[in-house]
Formats: C-alpha cells, sequence, structure tokens
C-alpha cells in the first residue's frame, strides 16, 4: 500500500507549489450502485448517475491534493502497473478559502462533502482507506 510521501510526490508532479497533503478517494454511492446491479441493471445505472452528478463529474477514482490556498482533484492513470501512485493532470480546482468541508463517517473510510469554492451545489466525495493526513489538512480548511 502506497505511503502518504508517495502521494504528495505524485500530486507535485502535476500541482503547482508545494503539496500539503494529497490522499486517494472515491466517488460516493459506488457500492450503492454495485448492489443495486445485482437486482436491477437500470437501477445500478441510475445510482451511478446519482454517484457521478454528486462528484460534480468526477471519475471512479482520483486524487485529492491540498495545497495551502487550492484544493485539487487529480486524474490518475486508467491502467497502472505499478503500485507507486501517479498523477497525470489536474481535474478541478478549488479555491481553499471559500471552500466549506464537512466530514462524516462512512462504511470504509469517511465521507467529504465540500460546497462553496465556486461549486454549483456541492462535492462529494468518500477518502479511500487511512487518509488522516489528507483530514487533518481539510480540518484547516473551513469546517461546516
Amino acid at each position: 500500500m502506497p505511503n502518504d510521501q508517495q502521494y504528495l510526490t505524485a500530486a507535485e508532479a502535476v500541482v503547482p507549489g508545494p503539496v500539503v497533503a494529497c490522499g486517494p478517494c472515491t466517488r460516493t454511492k459506488g457500492l450503492s450502485a454495485l448492489a443495486l446491479g445485482q437486482v436491477s441493471g437500470a437501477a445500478g445505472a441510475i445510482q451511478r448517475h446519482r454517484g457521478k452528478r454528486a462528484a460534480q463529474g468526477l471519475p471512479d477514482m482520483f486524487l485529492l491534493a491540498v495545497t495551502s490556498d487550492r484544493l485539487y482533484a487529480l486524474s490518475q492513470p486508467k491502467v497502472r502497473w505499478s503500485r507507486t501512485p501517479k498523477a497525470t493532470g489536474v481535474l478541478l480546482e478549488l479555491d481553499r478559502a471559500t471552500a466549506v468541508v464537512a466530514t462524516a463517517p462512512a462504511r470504509f473510510g469517511t465521507k467529504v462533502t465540500i460546497t462553496g469554492a465556486g461549486l454549483e451545489g456541492s462535492l462529494e466525495l468518500q477518502t479511500a482507506g487511512r487518509a488522516d493526513a489528507l483530514l487533518d489538512a481539510l480540518a484547516g480548511t473551513v469546517r461546516a
């Protein structure tokens, strides 16, 4: 499993300036879409669409990087032969000063909801596994 330093190195390759924290994230509603898809393909597709809309169109898996003044959602390669994380580009860039972050426990990680920062509505994502450094960095952002 990659360590925090490997995520920082991956983010610093595409993000301008020093990265405070970086970690893997997924869209919300992924497991429920998988379960509903077993019962009804249409219900699973609807749930996947809801998850994609709640995540502002971000892919299923991405990296969230935090700098002193910005939040970045970073794309990852579709196919990776190495366990070392790699970022390939910036998907979304948000102003950290106007972002309002709320966290809640989830079944496999922590659900993070970001509002403000020029977003229409909110951005829902879930940290994958242990993301203590990422959540600590987000705690420095305005909390709801």
